[in-house]
């Protein structure tokens, strides 16, 4: 296991175009996410991703809308509509900065499709 200071440094050194970090609440991630900032990297939060994309639009409850924005539990569509918007927010971003994702997708499938075709080349850091 390496520290926090240890994998900024070996991000500054490699410098990644995408940095996904994933962790449970209250592990720092928006603090790690603010140390890549001052490195240049633009924040993407996937937490007003997905109310834009799922509660609003579909109605739904918060809890709801982000168990199936980052656990695929719930309708596909809405799914669907989060990892559309996502990928599309990264896309427009990585055209101007390197990115830093900050978000908690704790399924496979949702992940791989958020990060697939031009933006499949990312570092993962999961805080714990």
């Amino acid at each position: 296991m390496v520290n926090a200071t240890e994998v900024i440094n070996e991000i500054e050194e490699q410098r990644p175009r995408i940095v996904y970090l994933s962790g449970k609440t209250c592990t720092g991630k928006t603090t790690f996410a603010k140390k890549l900032q001052e490195l240049g990297y633009s924040i993407i939060e996937l937490d007003p991703v997905v109310m834009k994309s799922v509660v609003v639009p579909f109605g739904v409850k918060p809890g709801e809308g982000f168990l199936t924005a980052y656990r695929g539990i719930g309708l596909k569509e809405q799914t669907q509509a989060f990892t559309d918007a996502a990928k599309k927010e990264i896309q427009e971003k990585i055209k101007f900065s390197r990115v830093v994702v900050e978000g908690a997708i704790a399924t496979s499938h949702i992940l791989k499709e958020v990060f697939s075709d031009n933006l499949n080349d990312f570092r993962f850091v999961y805080l714990h």
